[in-house]
């Protein structure tokens, strides 16, 4: 599949949770007042579920819902859950703080 950007840090080839999250830029107008954020394109992390359940709340909230409702999402690249309102920056230190990470995992 064409187009596809794996994490470089955050890509297990046996996780099983795949979520794709943007990478956005910020527009800062001549005054400096107002800061539209805009979509570039998007960075896959294939993850562990019951990991990243088991170390944040949140991530245990979103993925606790019924199977049969998330049974194709996340799953696969072709149908990954999207991350809404993040960088990707800024959802690797998310996930570096989650899972104690202060290396990079090769």
């Amino acid at each position: 599949m064409n187009g596809i950007k794996k994490d470089e840090e955050f890509w297990f080839e046996d996780g099983n949770l795949i979520l794709l999250v943007s990478e956005l830029y910020c527009v800062v107008s001549v005054i400096l007042t107002d800061c539209a954020s805009e979509q570039i394109d998007g960075v896959h992390f294939n993850l562990y579920r019951k990991l990243l359940v088991r170390q944040c709340g949140v991530f245990a909230d979103i993925l606790d819902l019924p199977e049969a409702s998330i049974a194709a999402e996340g799953i696969s690249i072709e149908h990954p859950i999207h991350v809404p309102d993040v960088a990707a920056n800024d959802f690797r230190f998310i996930l570096r703080y989650i899972f104690g990470l202060y290396v990079q995992v090769n």
